[in-house]
């Protein structure tokens, strides 16, 4: 996820909204929740990472270290009341930022995209067709644009992780089993109602141009709507079958957080997603 801050296409766009997935800011010194996770990559010798998520009113911060490269991700409202989001590079001095116009530009880009490959399958011939789908699928899905379906099943009420009292749940990536998740109830791990709109909020501005399937990235849909209730506390990724990632919380502590937490630094250079 911090790697597409050095890539510069718009195909890496997922690597942006796997990393947002995970996250979400109000003048003088405020009071807010800071969550501290750990993920654990089982493909990379029980590698670990950590990252630090701070929520306020209305508003969130992402920091967290990838191969030693660092990310900043902070999503707020302006002051017209409308969803942004600062993708900050603090080695190169700059800083992207999306908000609804960026985000529909990208997201009719992707549908052109989506109809260009329809029409070179109607064209190609039929020998061909099946290896072309499955060329055009992988182009799609490394971008982040190919169409899914993400449902979530509730397992078992009362699991105890830690300090928390969980709901644990399956993930389907179109009927395929995804994810493992354990979840508490909101204001048990600290946050509020509000936090939780600010996610989805968030969530909703992305959907549109990305197929992102992380379970933090699906906070705040409705359990009718095929989400889930509560924030993951822990959740197991699966890779073609296989446990290949652990994420879980730390640790979860109130702090006075200053209005600087969720600005933007001064020095920054903005610039566009294609450049």
């Amino acid at each position: 996820m911090i790697r597409w801050l050095k890539r510069t296409s718009m195909e890496n766009l997922a690597w942006l909204v796997g990393a947002v997935a995970m996250i979400v800011f109000v003048p003088g010194a405020l009071g807010g929740t800071v969550i501290d996770l750990k993920t654990v990559y089982f493909e990379q010798g029980g590698k670990e990472e950590g990252a630090t998520i701070y929520f306020d009113t209305n508003c969130v911060r992402f920091d967290a270290t990838e191969g030693g490269e660092r990310l900043q991700l902070v999503f707020h409202a302006d002051e017209n009341g409308e969803p942004v989001c600062w993708v900050i590079d603090q080695e190169r001095k700059s800083y992207v930022e999306l908000n609804k116009k960026s985000v529909g530009e990208i997201e009719a880009q992707a549908e052109r995209a989506r109809k260009m490959f329809d029409e070179q399958l109607k064209k190609s011939p039929p020998d061909q067709r099946e290896q072309l789908k499955r060329n055009i699928d992988a182009q799609l899905s490394a971008a982040g644009w190919n169409r899914i379906s993400v449902e979530f099943k509730k397992i078992a009420s009362g699991v105890k992780l830690k300090t928390w009292q969980c709901t644990q749940y399956e993930s389907y990536v179109n009927g395929v089993k995804h994810e493992d998740v354990w979840a508490a109830a909101v204001k048990d791990i600290g946050l509020t109602e509000a936090d939780i709109r600010t996610l989805r909020g968030m969530g909703e501005l992305f959907s549109g141009i990305s197929s992102e399937t992380n379970a933090f990235f699906q906070v705040g849909r409705k359990v009718d709507q095929g989400g889930f209730e509560g924030f993951p506390v822990l959740l197991v990724r699966y890779n073609d079958g296989k446990k290949y990632e652990k994420s879980e919380v730390r640790a979860v502590r109130k702090e006075k957080l200053d209005k600087s937490v969720f600005e933007l630094p001064q020095g920054l250079q903005e610039r566009k997603l294609t450049q």
